[in-house]
């Protein structure tokens, strides 16, 4: 996996989703995460969108 710049809330949430995803403790549409950034906006994944296998 590549390092990526995570500062923005939705590369934050892509980052963890990849590590949950890659540890098998979830598939892609198995669950909802969220974040609350600095100036209190929420950041919510999408439900039941599964991604495609290359």
């Amino acid at each position: 996996m590549q390092a990526r710049d995570i500062t923005h809330p939705s590369d934050r949430l892509i980052s963890a989703m990849e590590c949950i995803y890659s540890h098998k403790m979830t598939a892609t549409s198995g669950g909802n995460l969220s974040s609350l950034d600095e100036e209190g906006s929420s950041w919510i994944t999408q439900s039941m969108i599964a991604r495609q296998e290359e």
